[in-house]
């Protein structure tokens, strides 16, 4: 940190002033708190006329002040005189004098901002962690559901195939009353179960059994079959 601060003051002689000819300027500072306070000492030789031969010393504190930055390190603080000059007129003495300051930053702050951004970052990283983790979770539950939901699915399908079979016993015996009832003619029926492959059609599994198709669709929906449904073919016997 460097800062120029300009000061000007206007010295009251006790006498009138006909020729500076000798002029210095000193500092003394020291920092109170959280400021600088100082003087600076004008000092030197002057004439009250211009054509006197004799010379009269002179010298004035000057006081000032300057409030620092709480960051500031007050043990690196340096105050230089950057510029300095003076005019005159009567019995007044005017100064213009152009001061720095310069001082570092205290280092602990620096650190302790070092360190906080440091938290701040690993806070993120661990809100970031915990994000992900709880994602994990959720996927993992989710999955759990889907398999269960998928085993289920899978029971069902295998209670279903253990039922149907049943179900086509009952299809079947009423078929048969019902058969029995409407052809007298006939001495008895022999009934097939067949489970529809991938390449069969209606057509050639009537021919494979020596079925009629409309006697076939009798027993089955045949608008809606696919492979793996099951079929009954009825195989009619003469008497």
């Amino acid at each position: 940190m460097k800062n120029v601060i300009p000061y000007t003051k206007e010295i009251i002689f006790k006498s009138n002033i006909g020729e500076i000819c000798s002029i210095s300027l000193e500092h003394e500072e020291e920092v109170v708190g959280n400021s600088i306070e100082g003087i600076f000492k004008v000092s030197g030789e002057y004439k009250t006329h211009e054509i006197s031969v004799n010379k009269e010393d002179f010298s004035y504190d000057l006081p000032f002040n300057i409030e620092l930055d709480e960051d500031i390190d007050t043990t690196t603080i340096n105050v230089d005189i950057e510029d300095f000059n003076y005019s005159f007129a009567s019995d007044i003495l005017k100064v213009n004098i152009e001061f720095s300051v310069t001082g570092e930053r205290k280092k602990e702050e620096i650190v302790e901002e070092e360190v906080k951004e440091e938290k701040m970052e690993e806070q993120d990283k661990e809100e970031l962690r915990n994000e992900v983790v709880f994602d994990e979770a959720i996927l993992e539950k989710i999955n759990e559901i889907e398999k269960k939901e998928q085993e289920i699915k899978e029971e069902m399908k295998e209670e279903k195939k253990e039922e149907e079979p049943e179900e086509k016993k009952e299809e079947v015996t009423e078929k048969i009353k019902e058969e029995e009832k409407n052809n007298e003619e006939l001495e008895y029926i022999t009934y097939h179960v067949h489970i529809i492959k991938e390449e069969e059609t209606v057509e050639s599994i009537c021919k494979m059994y020596n079925a009629s198709e409309s006697l076939v669709s009798e027993y089955n929906d045949l608008a809606n079959i696919k492979a793996g449904d099951k079929l009954i073919i009825p195989e009619v016997q003469d008497e």
